[in-house]
């Protein structure tokens, strides 16, 4: 998602999810599981877009640090789902 992990934190958006979680886990009938990824970018080069409430730098270093360890987190996630 788009929001840091203080704004989610700030906005109550994680109990929101839980809401929407519970839903699901009702109508599938198994638990689910969430993995936030936070901060993420909507744009290759914010320069081009007009979007003054965003640092691109800070967004940047931010992608190119946690942006694999996400990932890898999802492929886990995942391979927890399959059983393997």
């Amino acid at each position: 998602m788009n929001m840091t992990e203080e704004h989610v934190k700030q906005f109550g958006m994680r109990e929101k999810f839980a809401v929407h979680e519970g839903f699901a886990s009702k109508i599938l009938r198994a638990e689910t599981k969430t993995l936030y990824a936070y901060n993420t970018t909507q744009f290759t080069d914010y320069d081009k877009y007009e979007s003054s409430i965003f640092d691109p730098k800070a967004k940047a270093a931010y992608r190119e640090e946690m942006f694999p360890k996400q990932c890898a987190a999802a492929y886990e996630l995942g391979k927890n789902l399959l059983g393997s």
